[in-house]
C-alpha cells in the first residue's frame, strides 16, 4: 500500500456530487455529477476528452452498451 500514488485528480465545477462510480472502458472513464454533467476523461491522463451539460438532473450513472 505505501507504493500507491496519485496520478491526477479532477476538480468539477459544480457543487455537486457524482451520480455513481466511474465507469471506464477502454481507456475512458466516464462520470456524470448529480446535475445532469456528463464528463468523458482519458483515464491514465484525467484529459478531458469530452463534456456535455444534460437537461435536468440525473438519475442513474452511465453504462456501455456492446463496450
Amino acid at each position: 500500500m505505501n507504493r500507491l500514488k496519485v496520478d491526477w485528480y479532477r476538480d468539477l465545477p459544480e457543487d455537486s456530487g457524482l451520480v455513481a462510480t466511474p465507469l471506464v472502458a477502454n481507456g475512458v472513464m466516464y462520470i456524470e455529477n448529480m446535475d445532469g454533467h456528463h464528463y468523458a476523461l482519458n483515464a491514465a491522463t484525467g484529459e478531458t476528452l469530452f463534456d456535455f451539460a444534460g437537461a435536468g438532473s440525473a438519475l442513474a450513472g452511465p453504462a456501455i452498451s456492446k463496450g
